[in-house]
């Protein structure tokens, strides 16, 4: 797996984490996060998850859906990035 973000130009703009799988890494989730302003918000609201895509079809022909998409997404951000997370 690897984890790639797109940094925004400025300090107000959205993060996007692209999450790529598999031997020929193939692109499967990307995250858009909105970052709150750490002086303005709650250290639990200092950033939130604004949009969620998916491939919505793998190679072997099966269907992500939007459930198993953002299961995925949440164990992603939980273990593999460290991230706390609210449901």
């Amino acid at each position: 797996m690897v984890i790639i973000t797109d940094a925004p130009e400025d300090a107000q703009g959205n993060i996007v984490v692209h999450a790529y799988f598999g031997v020929k890494n193939n692109e499967e989730y990307a995250l858009t996060v909105a970052a709150g302003d750490a002086n303005k918000t709650d250290a639990k609201d200092w950033a939130t998850i604004t949009e969620i895509s998916w491939k919505a079809e793998q190679p072997d022909g099966t269907k992500t859906t939007e459930e198993k998409a953002k299961d995925s997404v949440i164990w992603v951000c939980k273990v593999l990035l460290g991230c706390v997370m609210e449901d």
